[in-house]
């Protein structure tokens, strides 16, 4: 899910850039006639980037808050605790199979009985 919703955001910073590039465009346009000056150009489009660095933190804090909400609800495993719970499993595992090997290693140095008890 997180995945998804960083592709979100990753896809709007690509228009905000490609948005960023025809405003460039209009603009030297502008400048070229001269409908403009270059200052005044510069300035229209440091504006625009200074604006979409800010709606994109914005939209990340947005995000971030979101994702946690959602994941609050739902009651997600989180990373750490997935692994926690990872390790656990494979101590147990490690102690199960100790314990089979002791078992195995008794069972062979056994001496067996044939039903006949020692008195």
């Amino acid at each position: 899910m997180e995945d998804i919703l960083k592709k979100v955001l990753y896809t709007g910073v690509g228009l905000v850039s490609l948005t960023a590039e025809k405003l460039q465009q209009a603009v030297d346009e502008l400048v070229e006639k001269e409908k403009m000056t270059e200052e005044e150009g510069k300035k229209v489009v440091e504006e625009f980037q200074q604006e979409s660095q800010s709606r994109k933190q914005e939209l990340e804090e947005r995000l971030k808050s979101f994702i946690k909400n959602l994941s609050d609800n739902l009651s997600f495993t989180s990373k750490k605790d997935w692994e926690e719970l990872v390790k656990r499993v494979e101590a147990l595992e490690a102690q199960v199979n100790a314990h089979h090997e002791v078992k195995e290693v008794v069972k062979k140095h056994t001496p067996k009985t044939n039903g006949t008890k020692k008195s």
